[in-house]
Order: structure tokens, then C-alpha cells, then sequence
């Protein structure tokens, strides 16, 4: 999903001086690719997938109003996005290095905005993965920021043989381009952390209204739990137990 685009852009910038360093070696990775359908831009459609422990919930909106009351019907077959993770197709996605071949140059907003709509708008998940290398090299960039190398969420190491290599950020790619909500049902903990299954603690995962799941995703791809967007929710907008539902006001 799409979000907090400039702040992720100027953090990797200024982490990097002004130009676009990596932890580790991106070359040789390929591009996403793809071309992005026709499609309506005021449907928002998703998928649904469970299994026995994990169950992943996404929604239908439609943005199309009709003057008042409930908005009009999403068309069927115009998918352009999914109920995923705030902020990791834009971080991830040809976000800094067009890295299409032997030698990364900067992303253009053109290539970058192609990638991301192209990947909100596939409906198959075994798809996914074909992201996989681009985001390696997307985030050799980010764990840059803290400046420390190697501390990045499921990073291999932190020698400098290790974040030498690209496929130091396989891992955490491959959980991130799985880019969906999954919350295990058979957790024995209280709902409190956002991305739990995917980080597999002992925790129904998902996301509750009062996670700050931008700060959650700056700690993960950087290494560095401080960082942060320093934008906070209103006080007292949503409980912070199931169902979520805050009194009438």
C-alpha cells in the first residue's frame, strides 16, 4: 500500500547525504517490470485468505459518491489496490534505485508510480514474490538510515561481509512482498503488536486502529526503533481492545 511517500523519500535521502548509499550490493538484482492495466481509480478491492492459524481480512470500498448517501457499487474486475501493510509498496518499490540493470541509477517518479500501481492492481499473490528482488536493493537503502548496517529486521548479519551482500535483505523482502494483514487466531497473547505473525511472536498480529504503524515500519527497515514520523493519533479516537469502537461523541 501507498503511504507517508515524501517522508520515506526525504528520510533516504538525508540517511544518505544527499545521494542514494546502500548497505549492501545491489547489483545484479532486477526490476519489477510489468505494466499497469486500465483500470476505474475509484475502486478500492481486496482478497480474502485463511487458513487454520493465520487468517488474512481485507475490504471493498468505493470512492464514487452519488450525492448523498451510500456510495455506488464497486465495478467488478477493476481492482487497483488491496488491504496491505501502510507504507511498504512505497518504501520498497523502485522507491530509490531503478535497478534494471548492471548499474542502479535513481528512480524516476514515472517508474516508481508504474511499479507501485502495478503491484497494488495484482490480484494474485503467488505474484508477489516476483518483487522480491527489488525490494532487496529498496532495502540495502533503508537500513542505512540509522546509520549502521546490518541491524535491519531479519537481517543476515552485521559484518561487513554480511551486509555486503544483497541477499542479506532476502528475508525480510520476502515477508514484506507478501504484502497483506495476517492475524493468527490461535495466539494465546493479548493483540498488541503490529506485525507479530510475520515476525512470529507469540501474538495475534494484524493491526488495531491505535498502532502507529508507520513508526512500527521506520524500526523494522531501519534497525532503529526511534525512528519515527512524529505524527500521532487524536487522543482517545479508538480503544485499544477489540472491537475498537470508541463511545459516541
Amino acid at each position: 500500500m501507498k503511504s507517508n511517500g515524501k517522508l520515506l523519500l526525504t528520510l533516504g535521502f538525508v540517511a544518505a547525504g544527499g545521494v542514494l548509499i546502500a548497505c549492501g550490493d545491489s547489483s545484479g538484482t532486477g526490476g519489477s517490470g510489468g505494466t499497469t492495466t486500465a483500470t476505474t481509480t475509484t475502486t478500492t478491492t481486496g482478497s480474502n485468505t485463511t487458513s487454520s492459524s493465520k487468517s488474512s481480512t481485507t475490504g471493498t470500498t468505493s470512492s464514487t459518491g452519488t450525492g448523498g448517501g451510500f456510495p455506488a457499487p464497486p465495478t467488478l474486475g477493476a481492482q487497483i489496490d488491496r488491504m496491505g501493510r501502510p507504507a511498504i509498496n512505497t518504501a520498497t518499490d523502485e522507491t530509490f534505485l531503478a535497478v534494471n540493470g548492471a548499474s542502479p541509477t535513481p528512480s524516476t517518479t514515472a517508474l516508481r508510480e508504474a511499479a507501485e500501481d502495478a503491484y497494488n492492481a495484482d490480484a494474485a499473490p503467488l505474484n508477489w514474490t516476483n518483487n522480491v528482488k527489488t525490494m532487496k536493493a529498496q532495502l540495502a537503502i533503508l537500513d542505512s538510515l540509522d546509520n549502521v548496517c546490518g541491524n535491519q529486521v531479519l537481517a543476515c548479519g552485521t559484518t561487513a561481509t554480511d551486509h555486503a551482500n544483497a541477499n542479506c535483505y532476502t528475508a525480510l523482502a520476502g515477508v514484506l512482498a507478501d504484502d497483506r494483514l495476517w492475524v493468527n487466531t490461535k495466539a494465546t497473547a493479548t493483540c498488541t503488536t503490529y506485525l507479530a505473525v510475520e515476525l512470529a511472536a507469540d501474538d495475534c498480529g494484524g493491526r488495531r486502529p491505535v498502532d502507529d504503524v508507520i513508526k512500527s515500519t521506520y524500526g523494522a527497515v531501519s534497525g532503529f526503533a526511534g525512528f519515527d514520523d512524529l505524527i500521532t493519533a487524536p487522543a482517545n479516537l479508538h480503544p485499544a481492545t477489540f472491537p475498537y469502537l470508541a463511545a459516541p461523541h
